[in-house]
């Protein structure tokens, strides 16, 4: 198949991912370290509002692509928003040297 015969989508969409992860984006194509990714920008709830996060996700994980009008996506994604980094995943370090930090230890 040639370039000019290859079909590539860019559009609000709602895409459903194993794992039932749901997420309602504008998606483009991204190429990042010689890997096709599909690149979704989650949309805050109005029309000018800044994008709540981006995800560059592969299709393998992907089991449903919708595309829809931006106006579907905008509420959708107001109900099913990807979870950012919080204060709570920066504060745990990786175990150091097989060790457990002092909050483990409770936890037994």
């Amino acid at each position: 198949m040639s370039e000019e015969q290859k079909a590539t989508y860019e559009g609000w969409a709602i895409v459903e991912q194993m794992g039932h992860k749901r997420m309602a984006a504008r998606l483009s194509e991204a190429v990042i370290g010689g890997h096709s990714f599909i690149r979704c920008d989650v949309p805050g709830p109005n029309a000018g509002d800044p994008d709540v996060a981006t995800q560059f996700i592969t299709g393998q994980t992907i089991y449903a692509i919708t595309p829809c009008t931006e106006e579907i996506a905008r509420k959708v994604a107001a109900n099913c928003q990807p979870r950012p980094v919080t204060e709570w995943d920066l504060k745990r370090p990786a175990l150091a040297a097989g060790g457990l930090d002092d909050d483990d230890e409770d936890d037994n």
